[in-house]
């Protein structure tokens, strides 16, 4: 069980020690949890970056279909006008 402390910036503190957990504590857990892909919570962190990534390339992509989308659109309009 942990629990919060406030005075202007909050601390978690550890469960046993009743110690704060620092910011460098906490990076320092994060960070060995991005370096341990075996871990579970390391697999699932993985995934999360494996899938942000994805989703980037699927909005780029989205993105230009919808530019040349656009071009295609204005182009037919330029040759309808052309043509009467």
């Amino acid at each position: 069980m942990a629990r919060l402390e406030s005075c202007g910036v909050f601390s978690v503190i550890k469960i046993e020690d009743k110690e704060p957990l620092t910011k460098r504590d906490f990076e320092e857990f994060v960070k060995s949890i991005q370096d341990n892909p075996l871990s579970p919570l390391g697999e699932k962190w993985a995934k999360m970056e494996q899938m942000s990534e994805e989703l980037q390339q699927i909005k780029t992509m989205i993105q230009s279909q919808q530019l040349s989308t656009v071009k295609g659109e204005e182009l037919n309009l330029s040759n309808k006008i052309d043509l009467h």
